[in-house]
């Protein structure tokens, strides 16, 4: 058994935490070493018209808003639960780099 959340999941097993944890930790860029407890390698992020695919498809996808954004938070604030899927509502506060304002002589 893999940690996939197409598997079945264990009995004490809390997919809406699980997927808080994940938002509010990894998705901030601040536990991104430990997405492979979060995030299975099924795992497809829809962002705008890309897909972002698996582990490093997380990865990715993360490190491409965390070069614009600084400090960034995420705050899950209302979560839907049906059987194995979990929507999640949240909010992110961030500061933008100073770098993507920069001019260029």
């Amino acid at each position: 058994m893999n940690d996939s959340f197409e598997c079945e999941p264990k009995h004490n097993f809390d997919l809406a935490a699980n997927a808080k944890v994940a938002l509010e930790s990894v998705c901030s860029g601040k536990a991104l070493d430990s997405l492979s407890r979060y995030y299975s390698q099924e795992f497809v992020d829809h962002v705008n018209d890309m897909k972002f695919k698996g582990l490093e498809g997380v990865r990715l996808s993360v490190n491409s808003y965390t070069k614009v954004l600084s400090d960034l938070d995420v705050v899950v604030e209302e979560q839907l639960i049906d059987r194995d899927r979990v929507t999640s509502r949240s909010w992110s506060r961030e500061k933008v780099s100073r770098e993507l304002f920069a001019l260029t002589a």
